[in-house]
């Protein structure tokens, strides 16, 4: 065990109740699944690039259930895309 000084890092904590998002392959399509709390809305972002600071706006959505599948048909028109979910 030991320890080290490196360069400084921000770093985000989000509670542990957050939405937890996860791709997967549902008949030949990609889809998005959320597991975070109903009645909450959220915002649902994307990317190309995981290390920009710009996200562009998917959709504003409310679980009504968790989890929650989202498809997205654009999902399979991108090379490279990351998706993320946060409280709105």
């Amino acid at each position: 065990m030991g320890s080290t000084d490196s360069e400084s890092a921000r770093v985000t904590v989000y509670p542990a109740d957050a939405p937890f998002l996860v791709m997967q392959q549902r008949a030949w399509l990609p889809t998005l699944w959320i597991d975070g709390l109903t009645n909450v809305p959220y915002r649902l972002e994307y990317s190309t690039n995981l290390g920009s600071a710009t996200w562009l706006p998917l959709t504003d959505l409310t679980l009504p259930n968790s989890p929650f599948v989202f498809n997205d048909p654009a999902i399979s028109n991108s090379s490279l895309r990351y998706d993320r979910i946060l409280p709105r």
